[in-house]
């Protein structure tokens, strides 16, 4: 909803129910980085507690661990620069959420988006 986006964009003020969801505890109905942290704190207690036992067979582990967070990467970078191939985002001005985005997918942004070493491009919004 661009009202309630509203409230993360600068300049855009924020009033009425909107400013209420947005800003007082009714917020965490949607806190979706809050919720992602969270999420994050729990698979690395889960994925954490085996080694403890040492119940980890670590030549099995990190390949099958690569295999299952990078291919998903490299499919989100090839869905992201084939669609801005095929629909141009030059001159669309569809909401705001797009225009913070980059307009186009450079090979150093595919490199950092692959990688995840050093940061992300910005262009693929879940990395």
């Amino acid at each position: 909803m661009p009202s309630l986006a509203s409230a993360y964009f600068p300049g855009a003020p924020v009033t009425g129910l909107a400013g209420i969801l947005a800003y007082s505890p009714l917020h965490l109905a949607w806190a979706g980085g809050e919720a992602v942290f969270l999420f994050f704190v729990l698979s690395g207690l889960v994925l954490a507690l085996p080694s403890t036992r040492g119940e980890i067979d670590w030549a099995r582990y990190y390949p099958s661990r690569l295999i299952r967070l990078y291919l998903p990467v490299i499919g989100a970078i090839a869905f992201i620069a084939l669609t801005i191939i095929i629909v141009s985002r030059n001159g669309v001005s569809a909401s705001q959420w797009l225009e913070v985005h980059p307009k186009q997918y450079t090979p150093a942004g595919m490199i950092a988006d692959a990688t995840l070493v050093d940061g992300v491009s910005g262009t693929v919004t879940p990395l």
